[in-house]
């Protein structure tokens, strides 16, 4: 997201500008993990998708489960979600809001 070029980079400098300003990758984290949460994935593995580390030790010691199927289903969830968005026609007609968890 520059507008000069870096040396042995793509010249195609602004491909990633956006009319409403800079950003950072930790928005898209933060925006993926709302969507999930939206699509009614749990906190617990919404944090493991993100690659947050369990803050509470006890748990981090005992509760040793790695949520990977669990894992597989949010990022599947969300990529049905971005894919549904991007296939729009007329993206005029597209819904973005908040859904209840509908498990």
């Amino acid at each position: 997201m520059r507008s000069e070029p870096l040396t042995n980079r793509t010249k195609a400098t602004g491909t990633l500008l956006l009319a409403g300003g800079n950003w950072t990758p930790h928005d898209l984290r933060r925006t993926g993990a709302t969507m999930m949460g939206e699509l009614g994935v749990i906190g617990e593995v919404i944090e493991r998708c993100i690659n947050h580390v369990e803050q509470n030790k006890l748990r981090r010691i005992y509760q040793r489960h790695d949520l990977r199927a669990e894992q597989q289903q949010a990022w599947h969830l969300l990529g049905n979600r971005l894919s549904l968005l991007l296939a729009s026609e007329d993206r005029k007609n597209v819904v973005v809001d908040r859904f209840a968890n509908m498990a």
